[in-house]
C-alpha cells in the first residue's frame, strides 16, 4: 500500500461512465521535506505529481468535498502500468498509481 500527502492542483473532474458510474479524477502534489542540519533549516525536495481516479460513491464525495488546494491523503494498493520508455519528467497518460482511497474532509 503506498500513501500519499499532498495539496490537489485543480478542483476533481467528475464525470459518469455510460453505465452511470462516477468517476473523478485530480492530481495531487506532494513536496518531500527534510531539515538540513548544519544550518538548521528546512529544504523543499523535488516535487512530485500524481494523477488519480477514484470511482462511484467515493468519486462524488471527492468531488463536493476537496478543491484546489485541498490537503489530501491518498492511498493506492497497485502501481499502474507504465511503459519503460516513459520520461520521468511527464509519464504517459495512464501511468501512475490506480488510487482507491481519498481522504479530505470526513464524510
Amino acid at each position: 500500500m503506498i500513501t500519499v500527502v499532498g495539496n490537489l492542483t485543480s478542483d476533481p473532474d467528475l464525470k459518469f461512465t455510460p453505465n452511470g458510474a462516477a468517476v473523478a479524477s485530480f492530481t495531487v502534489a506532494s513536496t518531500p521535506r527534510t531539515l538540513d542540519r548544519t544550518t538548521n533549516e528546512w529544504k523543499d525536495g523535488e516535487a512530485l505529481f500524481l494523477r488519480c481516479s477514484i470511482w462511484r460513491q467515493a468519486a462524488e464525495h471527492v468531488a463536493e468535498s476537496l478543491a484546489k488546494g485541498t490537503r489530501a491523503s491518498t492511498a493506492s494498493r497497485r502501481v499502474g502500468r507504465c511503459s519503460s520508455s516513459a520520461r520521468p519528467s511527464r509519464p504517459p497518460a495512464g501511468c501512475g498509481p490506480n488510487w482507491t482511497n481519498c481522504s479530505g474532509p470526513p464524510l
